[in-house]
This record gives C-alpha cells, structure tokens and sequence, in this order.
C-alpha cells in the first residue's frame, strides 16, 4: 500500500525530477550506487548513537531506491542488469540498517526491551527480510507475479524509521518479524495457487 502511494506521488513529479537527474548525467545505476552509499552512512549515524536522525534519513534517503527505476523508465535505460543490481543493492542497504542497529544495541544500552531480546530480534529481523525478498525473486525467476504481502519493503522503511525515530524500535521489531514471517507465507501461498505444473 505505501508503495503504491510512494509511486502515486512520483507519477505527479516524475517529469520534473527527470530533468533534473539528467541535468546532472545520472544514470539509474549510479543512483542504484548512491542509495547504497546513503544507506552505508545512515547505519553509521544510527550505530554511533543518533537514533532519531537515523531514523529520519532512513526514511528520506531510502526515496533514492525509486528514482533509479523512474529515471530508467522515464529515458527508456531499463535494463536487466540494471534491475539486478538495483534489487541487490537494495537487500545490502536494508542490512546495512539493521547491522547499524544491532551495534546501537551494544554501545548505547537498550531502549525498551533487555539486550538479550532487542540484539537476537534485530539479527531475526534481517532474516526474515532476507526470506521476504528471496520468496519474491524466486518466484519471479520461475515466471510468477509475488507482489503480494503485509511487510513489503516499504512497510518495513516505514516500521523501521519511525520506531528508531519515536525511541520503540525494538519493540517494533516483535511485530516486525511476524508481519514479514507471516509475508513470506503469503507470497509462498500466492505462489502455490499461480502453479499448474505437476
């Protein structure tokens, strides 16, 4: 749902911003490349200990993983490599985040919950993102439609961020990993119904 929010607005901006990418000779994969540096920056901030404003940057710079697609689309460079790399580098980011996290964990002291809870809940968050994403990619490189599920990459953006933001993120990461378990068992299911092979 917040996807195809994310992606009503652009529709309504997407002209002006790719004349701006290409005033300043982006190219998608480049920009592919800049959201990773973004997120490598932003675990940085959060792991030093600024949790809000790592939440908040979380939130804006991951804005970025959209505009590598639209520019694409918008100056006709969609390429197949290009999506590859897009998708992976957008795993690597979402782990960089969580990785931030988890060294938050261990130097600044838990927020909400005990250390013993917040740490393994944080490395089960990574995990089960992992699944959510792969379920998509596997299913998609056997010729199937998965853009189903509660805890899409978005959904997760949005958890993420506003937890680090509101000082509960730990909390958060409880329904976090239900959510996305339960995700992957959509997508799984979506996938046994498109299925009329043997």
């Amino acid at each position: 749902m917040i996807e195809r929010l994310g992606r009503a607005f652009l529709a309504q901006v997407e002209n002006p911003l790719i004349r701006w990418m290409t005033r300043l000779r982006l190219t998608p994969n480049r920009i592919s490349w800049l959201g990773l540096l973004l997120a490598l920056g932003t675990s940085a901030i959060i792991a030093f200990g600024y949790l809000r404003t790592g939440g908040i940057l979380f939130i804006v710079t991951s804005a970025v993983d959209s505009l590598d697609g639209l520019l694409a689309r918008g100056t006709d460079q969609v390429t197949r490599f290009g999506a590859c790399l897009d998708s992976t580098l957008d795993r690597v980011s979402e782990m960089l985040i969580l990785l931030g996290l988890i060294l938050y964990f261990q130097h600044s002291g838990p927020l909400r919950l005990p250390l013993e809870f917040s740490i393994p809940l944080a490395f089960t968050a990574m995990g089960c993102s992992v699944a959510v994403s792969y379920v998509k990619a596997r299913a998609e490189g056997l010729g199937m439609d998965c853009k189903v599920g509660w805890m899409q990459r978005s959904e997760r953006i949005v958890v993420l961020g506003l937890g680090m933001v509101f000082g509960v993120v730990d909390l958060l990461l409880i329904p976090l990993c239900l959510l996305m378990c339960a995700t992957v068992g959509q997508r799984l299911w979506h996938v046994a119904r498109q299925d009329s092979g043997p």
